[in-house]
């Protein structure tokens, strides 16, 4: 028998739940702002840049975790540049290049729409029976691009405002279930 030292193994799992529990909480942070959003007046908040930020830490968390995407891998550098983008409006200085940050400020509904179409669309095939869990993880991280970006809209009043809440509600509600989702598929794994 031969003498061993105390040591402490923890494996490769324990950085897979890591990210499982940091993925967990970002998604559920940028749901909960999403959702409580049309119950603050105030743009430029402390919880913008926290959902920007629990987002953009999110997604390459969630790129880690995945097996597959239901995307062309070619894809990837461009969600992670989409998903960095809102941080750089709402964590930035309002005098640090004013014409960008309004540009994406006015591209931000658009990318909201396409993100957020096209998350519901991946939530529904991974939901259909035999659902690839490619589609889930790829609605996920389409989900939280769709939430940041959100948080560069400027609601307004009137059927803008309903729209976008509207939108950004089901978006969230959906990301949250499918959080649920693909945290049990990866405890089950």
């Amino acid at each position: 028998m031969g003498h061993q030292h105390g040591h402490l193994d923890l494996g490769a799992t324990t950085g897979a739940l890591g990210l499982q529990i940091l993925v967990v909480a970002a998604g559920l942070l940028v749901a909960v702002a999403v959702l409580s959003r049309p119950f603050r007046r105030a743009t430029g908040s402390r919880t913008e840049v926290a959902a920007t930020v629990a987002a953009a830490t999110a997604v390459p968390a969630y790129l880690l975790l995945a097996d597959a995407l239901a995307v062309a891998q070619q894809l990837v550098p461009l969600m992670l540049v989409a998903v960095a983008l809102p941080v750089v409006v709402t964590a930035g200085r309002d005098r640090a290049a004013p014409a960008f940050r309004q540009a994406l400020r006015r591209a931000a509904p658009a990318v909201l729409a396409v993100c957020g179409t096209a998350a519901v669309f991946m939530f529904a095939r991974a939901w259909m029976p035999g659902g690839p869990t490619a589609a889930l993880h790829t609605g996920l991280i389409l989900a939280l691009l769709a939430a940041s970006w959100s948080m560069l809209c400027r609601p307004g009043a009137g059927p803008r405002a309903v729209w976008l809440h509207g939108v950004t509600g089901v978006v969230a509600a959906a990301m949250l279930a499918a959080t649920v989702q693909a945290d049990a598929l990866a405890t089950a794994a």
